[in-house]
């Protein structure tokens, strides 16, 4: 397993079934067998079965394993223990999302970045009279998390921002405010309003969440 230390932080604590209900569930999104997590499971009764866990029956008491190419069965009503084989397939699972990799080869230049930034702002002022101001992001050096991440978050606020103003009082509350700011912190999404200003607050450096534009227009909403 890669450096553990590294990503203790971010490692989701929780009991057993638990941690078995999200392998399960990612397994169940995986294609590929060989990009399935592997498990060890511990009984109360002190068996031990190993292999892929691959689906349940309707009362939630059956698991169908995969095991060298053989089908098992086991009641998972005395499930003490949980044990990952494979971890480094599935640090998104342990981390609840938290970690995730980016492809090197889409990590975007300084200039790549400035232009994808002046494309979305220019749009922005244009079709909703705002400013985008991304002074406090940009006055810091970027990781590589944050620069691969920037333009789709920039993106999907450009569109919650045209979502809402898409109506005249939509229009008129958006257009209440000169500009929106972007800034970044370690926590979970917020929306602030402050001297005429729109702030957006996210953390870049934990993947996007998939309901980002839906929290985005919740959280704009309510504060215009």
């Amino acid at each position: 397993m890669r450096n553990l230390k590294a990503i203790l932080p971010e490692i989701l604590v929780a009991g057993p079934l638990n941690i078995f209900e999200k392998v399960l569930a990612f397994n169940s999104r995986t294609e590929a067998l060989e990009k399935m997590v592997q498990i060890r499971l511990g009984l109360s009764s002190g068996t031990v079965f190993e292999g892929i866990p691959l689906k349940k029956d309707v009362e939630g008491n059956t698991l169908l394993f995969g095991t060298n190419g053989n089908l098992g069965y086991v009641n998972i009503g005395s499930l003490i223990s949980v044990e990952i084989m494979n971890p480094d397939l599935s640090l998104s699972l342990l981390t609840d999302g938290a970690f995730f990799e980016v492809p090197v080869s889409e990590i975007p230049t300084g200039l790549q970045l400035k232009r994808n930034v002046k494309a979305i702002a220019d749009a922005m002022q244009t079709d909703l009279g705002v400013v985008l101001d991304l002074e406090t992001v940009l006055a810091k050096p970027l990781t590589d998390k944050e620069k691969y991440q920037l333009k789709p978050f920039l993106g999907a606020l450009a569109t919650v921002l045209g979502q809402i103003a898409a109506d005249p009082l939509g229009k008129e509350a958006i257009s209440s405010y000169k500009s929106v700011v972007l800034e970044t912190h370690d926590g979970p999404l917020k929306v602030d309003r402050k001297e005429g200003a729109i702030v957006v607050i996210i953390d870049l450096n934990q993947k996007l969440p998939v309901a980002l534009e839906q929290n985005l227009k919740e959280k704009i909403e309510t504060i215009v």
